[in-house]
């Protein structure tokens, strides 16, 4: 079996009638490169093999065949069965195969010329915190089936709402499929980079913890809140997305349930870390904010909370044991010198 790593099945531009994988892969890779290793193949049979992946990524571009009925069933069994499967534009070919069409929940049908579409989204996890976007595309339109699905998102064409992508759960697995990606240039787009990237850490049904980078300002000076964990980890106030809680919800819950201490979430930082769990076998995805915190009189969660403390930049880079965190910190540092009003 292949450790943590996602399989990306694509097209090269000598078979590519129109969606040439060579462009896009390395953008994908810069996508997903943290998570896992990208496996990247032309060979439709690898789809056999797919319990060997944490993930399958559809972008290829054979529309005058369709799937064989062994790589199919394969497919099938393996989200059913608790696997992940990402879809994106033209990967929905495989579609033509009928299992596959309604293990997708839908199919293509047609697209006009392309034009500047203008994409809104649904409130779901995978779609928070991206703002709308504008991608010059074609309007794909599909021919969806009768199961249960959640829409994410929608363009607008000749004054009507098309579905644009949608995610939906099958068995025990998870599917996602995004309709933008005629060219590697909406790749690059980067709310359309981090749909892409919600959408696999929801297909790997990732743990989601949210915190905030707390601070406050004394005689001109940068003052970080750092609390250290009953392990001894020092890291800022975090914790579990509970059910139907947005993101800052989260962050401004925990920092309060952690230290007693009411923070304001500054608009413009948002950071995401995520990465394997080897002691309990999952993913997990980190959000952090910015916060700017008036008192420090605090009351510490004493059932996993040991330390509170403010320090100045230095000294809190020197008390954290991971880089990610160091980073994370340098990061709200260079945001805060710049922002207006600190």
């Amino acid at each position: 079996m292949k450790e943590h790593a996602f399989l990306l099945l694509g097209t090269y531009a000598h078979e590519a009638p129109y969606h040439p994988l060579d462009p896009v892969e390395d953008i994908l890779r810069a996508i997903f490169g943290d998570l896992g290793e990208l496996i990247v193949t032309d060979k439709v049979e690898e789809l056999r093999n797919a319990s060997q992946y944490d993930c399958v990524i559809s972008f290829l571009d054979i529309w005058d065949r369709e799937i064989g009925d062994a790589e199919a069933e394969a497919l099938d069994l393996y989200v059913k069965k608790g696997g992940a499967l990402l879809v994106l534009h033209n990967g929905i070919c495989i579609a033509k195969n009928e299992k596959l069409k309604e293990l997708i929940g839908g199919s293509f049908v047609s697209h006009p010329e392309q034009e500047i579409l203008k994409y809104t989204f649904t409130q779901h996890r995978i779609t928070e915190e991206i703002s709308p976007f504008e991608l010059k595309e074609e309007p794909y339109q599909f021919d969806l089936c009768d199961g249960p699905r959640t829409l994410l998102m929608n363009y607008r064409y000749r004054d009507e709402l098309y579905p644009a992508a949608w995610c939906r759960e099958v068995g025990k697995g998870r599917v996602v499929y995004l309709s933008p990606g005629h060219t590697a240039e909406q790749f690059k787009q980067p709310e359309y980079g981090k749909l892409i990237r919600n959408s696999l850490l929801w297909c790997l049904k990732a743990q989601k913890s949210c915190g905030i980078v707390p601070f406050t300002v004394k005689d001109n000076e940068i003052y970080y809140l750092l609390i250290r964990q009953t392990n001894d980890v020092v890291c800022f106030p975090k914790g579990h997305v509970e059910e139907n809680e947005t993101e800052r919800e989260t962050a401004l819950r925990e920092c309060m349930e952690e230290t007693n201490i009411k923070a304001e979430i500054l608009d413009g930082f948002r950071d995401e870390m995520a990465y394997y769990m080897s002691d309990c076998d999952k993913y997990k995805q980190v959000i952090h904010f910015v916060g700017r915190i008036d008192s420090f009189d605090y009351k510490k969660q004493d059932e996993e909370i040991s330390q509170i403390r403010l320090c100045k930049y230095e000294e809190a880079l020197s008390c954290f044991q991971y880089q990610n965190l160091k980073d994370l910190l340098a990061k709200a540092d260079a945001f805060l010198a710049i922002y207006s009003g600190v």
